[in-house]
């Protein structure tokens, strides 16, 4: 619009455009919208609905003192609706383990918002470790505390218009923690004085998190043999013969959880004799890379076995087991299969299945080479 021409008096300070639904200018206006100042001469009437609307504008003096409304306007084309304002995904739900990261929620979709959109949340207190962040919508984190399932309502705002979306937590306590073997009968070592034993396997650890180190609950090693902390094997060379020993391994992870297992050792001054019928090696070894990190082994049943070993290292030489898993015979299996965890991406590995059985003997193995993703 233009300036009207001021006759005297107090100054204008502001206009003020009104819509309203009938040319008469009956009722109320069903909006308005007023400049900061009188120099501004245009703004726009939000929140009408859809239908025809009568606009005019009337000046405020600084007293403040209204000038008589200009001539009525009749809008064209018809105002129609603004879309609504919401959010999605409208519902997330995330079941988390204390102390594991969770896998953050998806940022949201706005729809309808015309500025820029800030977000908040209500509906409890999140569990410790578990942040949001308000300019994206997103819980992301690692829960310390316990949380039965909450449900808390994501609220989105642009300063004029809202929308909703829930979000659903639950924290659950970790299953108990265990390292596999667990019993002497799947770790027993027959060792003769002054030779080098065959090292046990390395532990499989299920629900134990962060670091993991081994030691030894009670006692001392028998003379000649140690236990890496890192991977729970236990090698040497004996320097002195011993009975039938029992030892328990414990394992403690970076938060405190522990898990035991046992290792059955017996050093003699001779060998001792190997049961009949030796064990031979597995055939059909295949070797995959896994998930990112894994290596999938499969091989054939080896007869009289009790257990089976695939044991990864970092080259076709070395001694030093970096990962293994293990997997328990059956008597109608034919074939198995058990993947290595935990294994750096973008290396190769070198894998071999070790056969035991309930004696103690231990088949002859032979290495293939993966490459892990």
């Amino acid at each position: 619009w233009a300036a009207p021409t001021v006759a005297g008096g107090a100054p204008l300070a502001t206009y003020t455009a009104r819509a309203w639904t009938t040319n008469n200018r009956a009722g109320t206006p069903a909006g308005t919208c007023t400049t900061a100042n009188a120099t501004t001469r245009t703004c726009t009437i939000s929140g009408l609905g859809a239908g025809a609307y009568f606009v005019d504008v009337i000046g405020t003096t600084t007293t403040p003192i209204n000038s008589a409304p200009s001539a009525i306007v009749a809008v064209s084309p018809t105002v129609t609706a603004a879309i609504p304002a919401s959010i999605t995904p409208g519902t997330q739900t995330i079941n988390a383990t204390q102390n594991v990261s969770i896998a953050a929620t998806s940022a949201f979709n706005t729809t309808g918002f015309t500025g820029t959109v800030t977000y908040s949340y209500t509906g409890g207190t999140l569990p410790t470790g578990i942040d949001f962040d308000t300019t994206t919508g997103i819980f992301s984190g690692t829960p310390s505390t316990l949380l039965t399932q909450t449900r808390f309502t994501v609220t989105a705002s642009d300063q004029t218009r809202t929308a909703t979306a829930t979000v659903n937590i639950t924290v659950s306590a970790p299953g108990a923690a265990s390292i596999t073997p667990i019993t002497s009968s799947a770790q027993t070592v027959n060792a003769v004085v002054g030779s080098l034993i065959t090292p046990t396997s390395a532990f499989t650890e299920t629900n134990l998190s962060g670091a993991v180190t081994y030691s030894l609950v009670s006692g001392t090693w028998p003379d000649g043999l140690s236990l890496n902390s890192s991977t729970g094997v236990v090698s040497g060379t004996p320097t002195a013969t011993q009975a039938s020993t029992s030892y328990t391994i414990r394992a403690t992870d970076s938060l405190g959880a522990t898990a035991d297992a046992t290792v059955n050792i017996t050093i003699s001054t001779t060998p001792t004799p190997p049961p009949s019928g030796a064990l031979s090696a597995p055939t059909g070894v295949t070797v995959r890379a896994g998930a990112a990190g894994t290596a999938v082994i499969t091989w054939n049943a080896v007869s009289g076995a009790s257990r089976y070993t695939a044991q990864a290292f970092s080259s076709n030489t070395s001694t030093k087991i970096i990962r293994q898993c293990s997997v328990t015979a059956t008597a109608n299996g034919s074939s198995f299969t058990c993947t290595i965890p935990r294994l750096q991406s973008r290396l190769t590995y070198y894998v071999e299945v070790v056969v035991r059985n309930v004696s103690g003997a231990i088949s002859t193995p032979s290495r293939i080479a993966v490459t892990v993703l």
